[in-house]
């Protein structure tokens, strides 16, 4: 069952989106409505998909994120409001995509399409091999952050712990370019999925760690990433 969330301020807003939501009868969802973000905060139950306001009394649909991210790194956010001028603080808590009011029925059930395409493509993951010096470790490439280049020997940071290999940097990147890494420092490869925001020359990743960018590299991999956000929004 596929789990939504829509939070807006307006009750005529989210009934009306859940009806709409509702009806993608070849998409099996759940969909629960919350008026405010601290309702759905309060709840503390996981999504896959939330459609969340952004302008809305008390704690907005920012902040909201903020929290949600604490406890769910997976959930796609789908911002919706009535202004434009908001991307680059959506794409600070890694925003799947955002609507602008008014919502047409067309473009809600487009969203739900697309995160349900990429919520099915994630129950069969692309998966690595590599020889480390633990022995052979089989990774999704979902759960590698990054790859680190120290001491002669190239270090992966995953969610399941960190693994060390004997390789030149350069042949992870070969290897791992086609999943959406990218190399921001000639001593690392990351994944463009994990970078929570770019400042200066920090990148912050989701796992909290800060991986530095070069400037030699900043303009392309600034555009890199770009392209990759575009990518994702459709």
């Amino acid at each position: 069952m596929f789990r939504i969330a829509v939070c807006d301020d307006d009750q005529a807003t989210v009934d009306n989106m859940k009806k709409v939501l509702l009806e993608k009868q070849e998409i099996p969802c759940r969909v629960d409505v919350y008026t405010t973000g601290s309702s759905l905060l309060h709840r503390h139950k996981t999504y896959d998909l939330i459609f969340l306001d952004i302008d809305m009394p008390g704690i907005d649909g920012i902040e909201t994120a903020k929290k949600l991210r604490q406890y769910d790194k997976k959930v796609k956010i789908v911002y919706v409001t009535s202004y434009r001028d908001f991307a680059g603080q959506a794409f600070a808590v890694h925003a799947f995509s955002y609507m602008v009011k008014p919502l047409s029925d067309k473009n809600i059930h487009k969203i739900l399409e697309e995160a349900y395409a990429y919520y099915k493509e994630e129950e069969t993951p692309v998966q690595v091999e590599f020889e480390t010096t633990q022995g052979s470790v089989i990774f999704n490439t979902k759960d590698i952050y990054y790859f680190e280049y120290m001491c002669r020997k190239v270090r992966i940071c995953s969610l399941s712990g960190e693994f060390f290999l004997k390789a030149r940097i350069a042949d992870i990147y070969c290897k791992m370019r086609d999943y959406d890494f990218e190399m921001p420092h000639k001593s690392y490869v990351i994944n463009l999925l994990h970078i929570r925001s770019v400042v200066n020359n920090d990148i912050y990743m989701t796992n909290g760690d800060v991986v530095p960018l070069s400037q030699k590299k900043a303009s392309v991999f600034r555009q890199l990433l770009c392209g990759y956000i575009e990518k994702r929004m459709g």
